[in-house]
């Protein structure tokens, strides 16, 4: 379609409008890339996922859409192999979380949306990582139990750190 198309629909101004809407940054990039089509299938496909949504939002007062949010910052750094932050992993299990529930809340709204439970679907979840990372870290900070390694590490840390205060030389340090 050209602009002067894009300018007769008011499209740039409903992108706007719609993209105040989305939860992530990543949903608004999304959002930003879809353009008006003329394929009938398309078109129609689109009409059904709107509908649904619209039906689904008729029927319940909330869609659990908590923790369900951008992931692309976390991503890039696994991609370019970089170590997370505790928040990060803690952020990964929020999101691994809300992703689980999301999928739940779908698929029990099947009857409302077949076509929008059917993506729901073939959404994979996580449920172990997402208990491991919970059981490992609290407060952004890992515990001594994430691993035997660790806590054997930590432990020996500690012994070390407080022979350390103990010994003759500290004491002349005024330590």
């Amino acid at each position: 379609m050209n602009e002067q198309t894009f300018e007769k629909l008011q499209y740039n101004e409903l992108m706007t409008k719609v993209e105040r809407f989305c939860i992530s940054g990543f949903g608004r990039r999304l959002l930003r890339q879809q353009r008006p089509t003329s394929h009938m299938a398309m078109v129609k496909k689109r009409l059904q996922e709107t509908s649904e949504a619209r039906a689904i939002l008729d029927a319940t007062s909330h869609v659990p859409f908590i923790g369900v949010s951008d992931m692309e910052t976390i991503i890039g750094k696994l991609q370019r192999g970089i170590q997370l932050e505790a928040t990060e992993h803690e952020a990964v299990a929020e999101f691994l979380r809300g992703a689980r529930k999301l999928k739940r809340f779908m698929l029990e709204h099947e009857f409302f949306a077949p076509l929008l439970s059917a993506y729901a679907a073939g959404m994979g979840e996580w449920r172990t990582l997402e208990e491991d990372i919970t059981q490992s870290i609290r407060a952004g900070q890992v515990v001594d139990e994430a691993s035997k390694e660790l806590k054997r590490i930590r432990k020996q840390v500690d012994i070390l750190t407080k022979s350390g205060e103990n010994s003759p030389s500290s004491k002349r340090l005024g330590a």
